[in-house]
């Protein structure tokens, strides 16, 4: 098992929001997706910097878009995860990423394209929508 040193500390949420910390869905069929605010069910995710915040939130993102989570989601009527499984997951993930920071810091530059350009489609779909539906209503 390898042991690194973590930029980041794990906690189960508490009430309060607090500085330089993101947050990890614990419970539901989303079990592991990274959040800006809190939510009932979640983790906290604490880190000492702002770079080493943005870092996790990529790191967290990248897990939960390519469903590692789904390996370590328990219960059959609430899905979850647990705080040591999700820590897990994070170090063996970190450890891949040291070990090439070139490609991870590429795959944020091509994942934010790829989500700029699915908002821009979203917006566009939104106005034929919309521009559709006024065509209707002319006719009704």
């Amino acid at each position: 098992m390898i042991v690194i040193t973590t930029p980041y500390q794990l906690r189960a949420h508490k009430a309060t929001k607090r500085a330089l910390s993101m947050y990890i869905q614990s419970h539901g069929h989303h079990a592991g997706r990274p959040l800006r605010d809190p939510i009932a069910n979640c983790f906290t995710l604490t880190c000492y910097n702002k770079k080493d915040l943005e870092h996790m939130w990529w790191t967290c993102e990248m897990l939960y878009r390519s469903n590692n989570y789904h390996t370590i989601i328990r219960g059959s009527v609430i899905p979850f995860i647990t705080k040591n499984e999700c820590r897990h997951m994070l170090d063996h993930a970190l450890a891949r990423i040291k070990q090439k920071p070139e490609s991870f810091t590429k795959a944020i530059a091509v994942l934010t394209a790829i989500d700029t350009y699915l908002d821009l489609d979203k917006k566009r779909t939104k106005t034929l929508q919309d521009l559709q539906r006024n065509l209707l209503r002319q006719f009704m």
